[in-house]
């Protein structure tokens, strides 16, 4: 009985682990996007173009520190810089780049867990002008660590089951 009480109670942890895994990387990336985006600020306008080396520089920067792909938008959704590197490529993150760009557009704000990855979009207004910022973080680390988790769970419901059955037998 102590097995299945194990059992229930792993198995219905599991799911609150994953999602509050989830829930801290997007909550750090946020909070991450807000503070660094101070530095876009430092730019000029001159600055704030496409193939811009200060702006590629800070975006780069960013992504050092958040470990996510950023992207900058001007408020027509044109890309001004973005870390990903076959962004040249056709089809190459189009589809995330589609979807920036129209967030862009709408000047919304977005803080949001979307195909196992965490995106923080935010809106900056530098010189006046409105630019949208992007980061895109894949959870991976976060469902490598669910599923140790997922995979110890046969081990240490055999194991409790063993010491239920040699203490209940004692």
């Amino acid at each position: 009985m102590s097995g299945l009480s194990l059992l229930a109670a792993v198995v219905a942890f599991v799911p609150q682990l994953e999602h509050r895994l989830t829930q801290d990387r997007l909550i750090a990336l946020r909070q991450s996007a807000r503070s660094e985006a101070a530095s876009l600020d430092e730019l000029t306008a001159e600055q704030l173009r496409p193939a811009s080396p200060e702006l590629a520089h800070v975006v780069r920067n960013l992504q050092r520190r958040t470990e996510a792909r950023v992207a900058l938008y001007d408020a027509g959704g044109r890309v001004l810089a973005d870390t990903d590197p076959d962004t040249k490529s056709p089809g190459s993150g189009q589809l995330q780049r589609t979807q920036d760009a129209a967030l862009a557009r709408s000047g919304a704000r977005l803080a949001a867990i979307v195909d196992g990855q965490a995106v923080v979009v935010r809106q900056e207004r530098i010189d006046g002008r409105r630019y949208t910022l992007t980061l895109r973080k894949p959870l991976n680390d976060t469902k490598a660590a669910v599923s140790i988790v997922r995979s110890g769970l046969p081990l240490a419901t055999a194991f409790a089951l063993v010491i239920a059955c040699s203490s209940g037998s004692s």
